[in-house]
């Protein structure tokens, strides 16, 4: 017996085009380094959430020297979110 799995691996390829789609023009709306708001916004999470994610997960800021703010940057987030992928 022979199983086609064509429309299966079909839908597949086309729901991760979709997903990397959206994905790109969601980064054309935001800065390269974001305030944690935008940050927060960004990946879909609370800030709480956010500072979890700083403190214990090890999230890399940059803070500016002199200052208590932080930026975070787009890059950091998509490395972050994409190691952290169940699949």
């Amino acid at each position: 017996m022979i199983i086609d799995f064509s429309k299966e691996i079909s839908k597949a390829v086309r729901e991760e085009l979709d997903h990397r789609q959206e994905l790109a023009i969601k980064a054309d709306e935001y800065p390269e380094y974001m305030n944690k708001g935008q940050a927060s916004e960004y990946i879909g999470v609370s800030r709480n959430t956010l500072d979890m994610l700083i403190k214990s997960h090890g999230l890399p800021v940059i803070e500016i020297q002199g200052t208590r703010t932080v930026r975070i940057s787009k890059r950091a987030l998509n490395e972050y979110m994409e190691s952290n992928t169940i699949k």
